[in-house]
C-alpha cells in the first residue's frame, strides 16, 4: 500500500474493500481475541475482527474508533495494535459513518436511518434515533451541531450532539439519494448525491441548514453519473468526487470549479491522520504508518481465505480448511491457530479428524480431485488418492472406516485409514452431492443438489435415494446416531429424520437464510448459513433459536466439542459457548466432521481486558468504505469517500 493508495481511488468503496481484504499481505504479531457484538461469540481469525470496517476517526493522538458492518464498533488506545468491542447490541445492522467533534463525543449512522452517540470517547454507546432509510454519511462541526444524509434523499439536524434531530431540511424538494454532507462549520454545509435519473447533484446552504442553494455539475456530460463525495476544508475551498471525471474544486463557495483536489486530496472516511506522522487506515483489514502514509503495518493478522469447512476431535483441538488449499489448526481451544502444510493450492472442501491426530482433507475439480491425509493433527498432510471429479465430501466413522463423495456421485470407501481406497460406487443420483456424515461403520447419509438425498447401510457398498421432499439443494447433513440425521440447505432448508434418513421432515427455525451448515450431537444441533446466521435446537431440530454471531459474514461449516466453532467467508473463525443438554448421553461416533463434544454446563468464552479509555486529541476522517457488496445500499457501491482537513 503506497501513500496516494491511501487517499483516494476511482473504483469506488466496494473494490477498494475487497482489496484491502485480500491485499494486505504482511503479519503483525498476534493480539487477543476480542467479543463480537453480542458478547457470546469470540472472534479468533482474523485478528481482531473480520467484519468490513467502513470509517475510523482517531480523537487523540493514540486513541481511535472504527465502526463497519454488522454494528461493528471498536477502539484503541495503542495507536491501532490492540483493539476493545464497544457498543454491543445497539441495534443497527451496519455503520456506514463515523464523526468525531471532540475527544469526547462521537457519532455513528447507518441502516434503518440508525444513529448512535458516545460521550466518552467511543467506550460506551447509545442508539438514540432512528431516522428515514439509511444514512450515508454524518458531519459534526461541533459537539452541539451535527447533520446527517442518506439514500431517502433527506438532511437531517441535532443541535444537541445527536440526541434529537429535526428533517427533513429539503422539505421534500428533492427526489434522489444523498451520499455525502460536510460541514466546515455551523453555518456552511455542503452535500451530494444523485437524483433519481442518476444526474448529479448537490446542496449548498450558508445559514445552519435553514436554507439550502442547489448546484449541478460543472460541466455537460450525459445521465447516468452521480456525485459521490463532498469535502470542505473551508466555507469556500471544497472537493467533490464524481464518479467518473473523478475530484472537482472551487474556492469561492461553488461559483467556479476545476478539475482535480486543488492541491494535495484530502482524505476519506476511513482513513485517519491525528498527527503528521501517525496515520490510521480501516477496511478489510486495519493497517497503521508511522510516516505519514508512505509505509504501512498491517495490524490484521491470521488467514483472510474463505474456510469451508472445521472439524473438532477434543474441545482444544480443530483443523479448518477452504480456499487456496488452506489448512488452519489450533491446540488450545481456538486461541491460537497455525497454518499446516497441505502442499496443494487447490480448493478443499471438507476435512473430517476422528481423532486428535488423524484428519482427512478433501477437495479439487474436475480431473484434480484429491483426498490429503495428516497424522499429527493437520500440521502436515500428503496425498492420500487422487479422485477424478473432484471430491466434495467426507466422513469418518472411527480412525479406520471413512468414505468420501465424489463430484461425479461416486463414493470412494477406506477402511485401512485412508492408506488404500476403493474405485467408487455410483450413489444413484444425477446431481451433485455435497456433504456426507458417517454415525457409524455401517450407516451413511448423503445429500445435495435439488433435494438429493441417499443412504447406505453397508458403509457404502450400495445406496438407496430417498425423498426429501424439497428441490432446493442441500449443504450439510449432520447424523448424531444411526437412527437420527438433521440437513440443512437453501431456502431456510431444515430437514430431521429419526429413521437413519430413509424418511424426512421439514422442520421451521423463523430465520431467513441460505443455511450451509450443520452439526449434532444427542439432540443438540447448531446450524449456520449466510449473513453471518447461527441457531441451535436442543430437541433435535423440532424449534430452532437464533442466535446473533455479530458479524454478517457468511458462515459456512460449524463444529461443536464443549465450545462450537462457526467458520466461514474471509478467514472467519468464532467461538462460543454450548447450550447444556440435560439427555446428552454421549454416542459412540457423532458425524462427519466431529467426534463427541464433552457436554457440560461452560461460562461463555472469556472476554478480553477493556482498553483504555480514550485520551482528548482533535480528530480527522479516513479512507476507503468497506461496505460489502452484498449488504450496502447499490447507491453506495460506488463511492471513494473523501473528507477534507478539519471536517469531523
Amino acid at each position: 500500500m503506497n501513500a496516494a493508495a491511501g487517499r483516494i481511488s476511482a473504483l469506488g468503496a466496494a473494490a477498494a474493500l475487497l482489496g484491502a481484504a485480500f491485499g494486505l499481505a504482511s503479519l503483525a504479531p498476534a493480539q487477543a481475541s476480542i467479543t463480537t457484538g453480542s458478547g457470546n461469540w469470540v472472534w479468533q481469525n482474523p485478528l481482531p475482527q473480520g467484519n468490513g470496517l467502513s470509517a475510523v476517526s482517531c480523537v487523540t493522538a493514540t486513541g481511535c474508533v472504527a465502526v463497519g458492518l454488522a454494528g461493528t464498533i471498536l477502539t484503541t488506545a495503542d495507536s491501532g495494535v490492540t483493539w476493545a468491542t464497544r457498543g454491543g447490541g445497539l441495534g443497527i445492522t451496519n455503520l456506514y459513518a463515523l464523526s468525531c467533534p471532540s475527544s469526547s463525543l462521537c457519532v455513528a449512522v447507518g441502516t434503518g436511518g440508525g444513529v448512535a452517540n458516545s460521550r466518552d470517547g467511543g467506550s460506551s454507546w447509545k442508539h438514540v434515533s432512528n431516522l428515514t432509510g439509511y444514512l450515508t454519511s454524518v458531519s459534526c462541526p461541533s459537539p452541539s451541531t451535527c447533520f446527517t444524509v442518506g439514500g431517502a434523499g433527506d438532511i437531517f439536524k441535532s443541535a444537541d450532539g445527536a440526541d434529537t434531530w429535526t428533517g427533513d431540511l429539503l422539505q421534500g424538494a428533492f427526489v434522489g439519494s444523498l451520499a455525502s454532507i460536510s460541514c466546515p462549520d455551523a453555518n456552511v454545509c455542503v452535500t451530494v448525491g444523485d437524483s433519481n435519473v442518476f444526474d448529479p447533484t448537490g446542496f449548498r446552504t450558508t445559514d445552519g441548514g435553514v436554507h439550502w442553494s442547489p448546484f449541478g455539475p460543472p460541466w455537460t456530460q450525459p445521465t447516468g453519473r452521480g456525485y459521490t463525495m463532498a469535502s470542505c476544508a473551508t466555507d469556500t475551498f471544497c472537493v467533490v468526487w464524481e464518479d467518473v471525471t473523478g475530484p472537482w474544486h472551487t474556492t469561492d463557495g461553488g461559483m467556479t470549479w476545476a478539475t482535480g483536489c486543488g492541491g494535495s486530496c484530502p482524505l476519506s472516511p476511513s482513513e485517519s491522520c491525528p498527527t503528521i506522522s501517525f496515520c490510521i487506515e480501516v477496511g478489510g483489514t486495519i493497517a497503521t504508518s508511522a510516516d505519514g502514509g508512505s509505509t504501512w503495518t498491517t495490524r490484521t493478522t491470521g488467514s483472510l481465505n474463505d474456510l469451508a469447512r472445521v472439524s473438532c476431535s477434543s474441545m482444544v483441538t480443530c483443523v479448518a480448511v477452504g480456499s487456496n488449499g488452506t489448512t488452519l489448526t489450533t491446540a488450545d481451544g481456538g486461541q491460537s491457530w497455525d497454518t499446516g502444510a497441505s502442499g496443494t493450492t487447490t480448493a478443499l472442501f471438507d476435512v473430517d479428524c476422528p481423532t486428535t491426530t488423524f484428519c482427512l482433507a478433501v477437495g479439487g475439480f474436475n480431473a484434480g480431485g484429491i483426498i490429503l491425509q495428516s497424522g499429527d493433527g493437520g500440521s502436515t498432510w500428503s496425498v492420500a488418492a487422487n479422485i477424478l471429479g473432484g471430491v466434495q465430501a467426507v466422513s469418518c466413522a472411527n480412525a479406520g472406516h471413512c468414505l468420501a463423495v465424489s463430484a461425479s456421485d461416486t463414493a470412494v470407501v477406506s477402511t485401512d485409514g485412508g492408506a488404500t481406497w476403493s474405485s467408487g460406487t455410483f450413489m444413484g443420483v444425477l446431481f451433485p452431492l455435497r456433504a456426507v456424515s458417517c454415525p457409524s461403520t455401517t450407516e451413511c447419509v448423503a445429500v445435495g443438489d435439488s433435494g438429493s438425498i441417499v443412504t447406505t447401510s453397508n458403509f457404502g457398498s450400495n445406496w438407496t435415494v430417498r425423498t426429501s421432499g424439497t428441490t432446493n439443494a442441500l449443504k450439510d447433513v449432520s447424523c448424531a446416531t444411526d437412527s437420527d440425521c438433521v440437513a440443512v440447505g437453501d431456502g431456510s432448508t431444515i430437514l430431521t429424520s429419526t429413521d437413519g434418513g430413509a424418511t424426512w421432515i421439514p422442520s421451521t427455525s423463523g430465520v431467513s437464510s441460505n443455511f450451509t451448515g450443520v452439526n449434532c450431537f444427542a439432540s443438540y444441533c447448531l446450524a449456520s448459513g449466510d449473513q453471518g446466521r447461527i441457531l441451535d435446537t436442543i430437541d433435535g431440530g423440532a424449534s430452532w433459536t437464533a442466535l446473533r454471531s455479530g458479524t454478517d459474514n457468511p458462515l459456512v461449516s460449524v463444529a461443536c466439542q464443549t465450545y462450537c466453532w462457526a467458520v466461514g467467508a474471509g478467514g472467519t473463525i468464532l467461538r462460543g459457548a454450548v447450550r447444556a443438554v440435560s439427555n446428552a448421553s454421549a454416542p459412540t461416533a457423532s458425524r462427519a466432521r466431529t467426534s463427541v463434544p464433552q457436554v457440560s454446563p461452560v461460562p461463555s468464552p472469556t472476554r478480553p481486558a477493556a482498553a483504555a479509555p480514550l485520551a482528548p486529541a482533535r480528530t480527522t476522517t479516513s479512507k476507503t468504505d468497506s461496505i460489502s457488496i452484498a449488504t450496502m445500499p447499490d447507491m453506495l457501491r460506488r463511492i471513494p469517500y473523501i473528507t477534507c482537513g478539519p471536517i469531523r
